[in-house]
């Protein structure tokens, strides 16, 4: 298996974990959600434009569990979580149209998940084990 391949697999692997996480957040809602709110269709697109980034990032970094790499998948599968669950989360409604709406209700709800414990840890969990599956299709020999 050649590095484009493994790299695109490893996209793939990160969009499919990031759209898990984000279906999880709306409660299975996801596909109404992105054919309803204009603004949700946006910063999907925008996650999954990210994806690939990140993906690229693990990659780069030599050891199996990186910090750096590790927090960078933690911002990503958080931020993602946060972000969509406006209007699954204490009965609020679902924001506007307006993007940067969105986006403070995302950074209202991560700082009120924190005290929770339980949301931050299951996306230190899903960024940890990400990155050790990306690490290990990278270092894969195929034959």
């Amino acid at each position: 298996m050649n590095q484009k391949s493994k790299f695109i697999l490893c996209s793939a692997i990160t969009i499919v974990s990031m759209t898990l996480v984000i279906s999880f957040a709306t409660k299975g809602n996801l596909a109404n959600d992105l054919v309803k709110y204009r603004t949700d269709l946006i910063l999907f697109i925008i996650y999954l434009v990210i994806g690939p980034l990140l993906t690229k990032k693990v990659l780069s970094t030599k050891l199996k569990l990186d910090g750096i790499s590790i927090a960078f998948s933690y911002l990503y599968f958080y931020s993602a979580f946060c972000v969509f669950s406006d209007g699954y989360i204490a009965g609020w409604s679902h924001s506007s149209d307006e993007v940067l709406e969105k986006l403070f209700r995302g950074g209202l709800i991560s700082i009120l998940l924190i005290v929770t414990i339980y949301v931050p840890l299951v996306a230190l969990a899903v960024s940890t084990i990400h990155n050790i599956i990306i690490k290990t299709v990278r270092d894969w020999r195929y034959g």
